[in-house]
């Protein structure tokens, strides 16, 4: 997905966007492979904890991009 189309979608959810941030639960480090981090995010939904994971990838800058979640 391009940036642009990204920043269609957070222009739409920005009036929510700090509900959608106080529902994500805990980021917990998973493992690191050939420039990719992936991080398990727990949330916890009634009395099941379900685990989502969420991968960066470092960009030609070195920078960490937020790949897929």
């Amino acid at each position: 997905m391009s940036r642009e189309k990204y920043a269609e979608i957070f222009q739409i959810i920005e009036p929510n966007l700090s509900d959608y941030a106080a529902g994500m639960g805990e980021l917990i480090f998973d493992r690191h492979r050939f420039g990719e981090v992936i991080y398990e995010m727990l949330h916890q939904d009634g009395p099941d904890t379900l685990s989502f994971p969420v991968f960066f990838i470092r960009d030609d800058d070195g920078n960490w991009r937020l790949f897929n979640f």
